[in-house]
């Protein structure tokens, strides 16, 4: 029998155990996470906040920040700012509603509350095919405009460590204050940055900024394999079997 692909919530578990992280954000709509039933009840600190959330909506997990608004941005800024600004997190998993406008506010308010030292995991930044980022809403398998959201953060911010795992339509992982463990930081991003007028050459055009993506990706996402991963953090890949 073949193991288990490793998933987005696999990820974030590793993560999490290697680093001995504390409180948990999951960052999500209706239709996106879906997994916060692996953490709630091994993570005593695990926090979920939803938008595009109808009154009466109900997945059988609790809420614990929600509201009706198409975007993220107000109920962010009331969690901050009820913890008097701080921020209150040190891993946060961000799924987003995948427009570019609901993933470029939950990025930037997911690394508003992650504490320094901290891990933010996203989902879907690496669509393998086009018919996966349209950018409004398509039924079935939908990774949006969340690619691109995550690499013009990413292009936003000098020096950030990051780098994103080939597994279930890409997961990003970004570094809060925190290095590489292999220290390849530098030669990264020497490379993305070299890209960078010629990624946003493509802002006004969807299908050139999907075919720049498809042709650079690697680059532009720091991407790594399922192996590359394991070897990049020393971990062992049975752990993701295991309780968070």
């Amino acid at each position: 029998m073949s193991p288990r692909p490793l998933g987005k919530m696999d990820i974030v578990k590793l993560l999490r155990k290697k680093y001995r992280l504390g409180p948990f954000l999951e960052i999500s709509t209706p239709t996106t996470g879906l997994s916060f039933a692996e953490m709630k009840d091994a993570v005593p600190d695990a926090h979920r906040l939803v938008y595009n959330c109808p009154i009466g909506a109900d997945d059988g997990e609790p809420y614990t920040f929600r509201t009706e608004a198409t975007n993220s941005r107000e109920l962010m800024a009331a969690v901050l700012a009820a913890n008097e600004n701080n921020p209150c997190y040190e891993i946060v998993f961000v799924d987003p509603f995948h427009t570019y406008t609901s993933s470029s506010i939950d990025l930037w308010g997911a690394f508003a509350l992650l504490r320094s030292g901290g891990i933010m995991v996203v989902h879907d930044c690496n669509p393998v095919d086009a018919s996966l980022a349209s950018p409004e809403f398509a039924p079935g398998f939908w990774c949006g405009s969340t690619y691109a959201a995550f690499i013009d953060f990413l292009l936003c911010h000098a020096g950030l460590s990051f780098y994103t795992v080939d597994t279930d339509f890409g997961c990003g992982v970004i570094y809060k204050d925190r290095q590489l463990p292999d220290g390849s930081l530098r030669a990264h991003i020497g490379a993305r940055d070299r890209l960078a007028i010629g990624w946003n050459a493509t802002q006004n055009d969807d299908a050139a900024r999907f075919d720049f993506f498809s042709r650079h990706r690697r680059d532009l996402l720091n991407l790594k394999s399922i192996d590359e991963f394991a070897a990049l953090e020393g971990i062992s890949l049975a752990d993701a079997t295991t309780e968070a």
